[in-house]
């Protein structure tokens, strides 16, 4: 059996692109591979086909990530439209 670091080495560049792609973006799709990775490496004696786990994993992660963004992006444009009436008001006065 292979042992963590030497299938690091070997799926890191596939793991970065496939989170990359999956979350248009380089930067979270960074963040993403190597936090799965580190999860990863916490239960490697457990995992039984690790290239089927990282893939379902990095799925998982991104398709999480993807929803934290919309929240979060959502929440953002409340709280600019809310700002903006509230300035509006101000206005009035």
């Amino acid at each position: 059996p292979v042992g963590f670091d030497e299938w690091f080495i070997e799926v890191w560049p596939r793991a970065f692109r496939l989170a990359a792609f999956m979350t248009h973006s380089s930067q979270a799709g960074e963040d993403v591979a190597q936090d799965v990775l580190f999860r990863m490496s916490q239960r490697w004696g457990s995992i039984e086909r690790p290239d089927a786990y990282l893939q379902r994993a990095l799925t998982n992660a991104c398709r999480n990530w993807s929803r934290h963004a919309r929240i979060a992006e959502s929440k953002l444009r409340l709280m600019a439209s809310s700002e903006a009436t509230e300035a509006a008001f101000d206005d009035l006065a």
